[in-house]
């Protein structure tokens, strides 16, 4: 790698000052000459979640043609680079396009670094690539939690280091500061990790974010709606993705539900507003008709906004909000819910309805 981009990647993370908001609008602009949306999503908002060390790389055809890939929390510049091309060059054999690494850490060529958030409130940490803009400036904060580590040969693979939802970047540009719940691979239980979430809500009030959004896949929507039942007060929203606390193996389909008809039922009537995003053919959740059916009997005792998406197209599995078919179609709509005075409410499969 040559000297100077190395110290342009390096540069950023031993860096005090806050990036110009300026800047950061430039660095996450797309690729100069490439008009692609595919190109758009994927840079700037997928690869904004990334953990370091992380890295973009991209293949362009003549015909318009793009693929796209990033790598994260790796250990090394030089590694994220390696695993990000490596990814970038299997995709784009049937391109016949060379692919081109665009960033490494908060740094792409010609253009001005910037510098990655390193703040942290209690247990949550600001995600390094998203815009801080700062308490007194956001329009709030979102929590992202991310899955439990899957259990292989008796070890954890560690999740700390999983990029947030493409659609997250949205509530950042429309203002939003983003920081993460990340947990120890080994100490990640329901009760006590729930614990320390809702602990840390009075700290992100006395930072000074009046509007906390808690947002999650799998274990982390599950966190995220139990803290929505036992402190209400001081949340605005919850975005759930795939919430799950059991295993993928299909066994004790009546437990789960039941674990689900208590969880909701322990939502407030006039708390905040609710989402939950449920996906068909996800293995983590044996039968997603029957928890659309509790969720929405449990919504219309509500005030509050709720809203359930459960798309019939498009991406389909236990992950499939990281895809970016979910970002371009639902993205959107996710920050109307968060954002709108009039948010989208009610079970949505087809599209989100016009704003009101």
């Amino acid at each position: 790698m040559p000297i100077l981009l190395l110290l342009l990647c390096l540069l950023p993370w031993f860096a005090g000052a806050q990036t110009p908001e300026a800047t950061y609008r430039a660095f996450t602009e797309r690729p100069e000459g490439s008009r692609s949306e595919t190109l758009r999503i994927g840079w700037s908002l997928h690869y904004r979640g990334a953990m370091p060390h992380s890295a973009f790389a991209f293949a362009q055809a003549a015909d318009g043609r793009v693929v796209w890939n990033f790598s994260g929390a790796q250990a090394s510049p030089d590694a994220a680079r390696d695993v990000a091309m490596a990814a970038c060059g299997r995709a784009a054999q049937a391109l016949g396009a060379p692919c081109r690494l665009f960033a490494i850490d908060g740094a792409v060529t010609g253009r001005a670094a910037i510098t990655p958030a390193s703040n942290r409130i209690g247990p949550l940490r600001a995600s390094p690539l998203h815009f801080l803009h700062g308490p007194g400036s956001a329009r709030g904060v979102v929590v992202w939690s991310h899955g439990r580590a899957a259990a292989i040969g008796g070890t954890r693979l560690d999740s700390r280091g999983s990029a947030t939802q493409g659609w997250v970047s949205l509530l950042n540009d429309a203002g939003w500061d983003v920081y993460r719940f990340d947990r120890d691979p080994y100490d990640d239980e329901v009760e006590p990790a729930t614990a320390q979430l809702i602990a840390a809500l009075p700290l992100l009030r006395q930072a000074g974010y009046q509007r906390i959004v808690l947002a999650g896949q799998s274990r982390g929507g599950w966190h995220s709606l139990l803290a929505a039942g036992r402190a209400p007060g001081l949340i605005h929203a919850v975005i759930a993705v795939a919430p799950a606390m059991h295993g993928s193996d299909g066994r004790n389909q009546n437990g789960a539900l039941d674990d689900w008809r208590r969880l909701i039922s322990a939502l407030p009537v006039d708390g905040p507003r609710l989402g939950a995003v449920l996906f068909r053919n996800d293995d983590f959740d044996p039968l997603p008709s029957a928890r659309i059916e509790r969720w929405e009997a449990r919504m219309q005792q509500r005030q509050a906004p709720s809203m359930i998406l459960s798309p019939a197209n498009g991406p389909a599995d236990h992950g499939a909000a990281a895809q970016r078919g979910f970002t371009q179609a639902w993205g959107l709509c996710l920050l109307r819910f968060v954002h709108d005075p009039a948010p989208p409410t009610g079970t949505l499969r087809e599209g989100c309805p016009a704003a009101r």
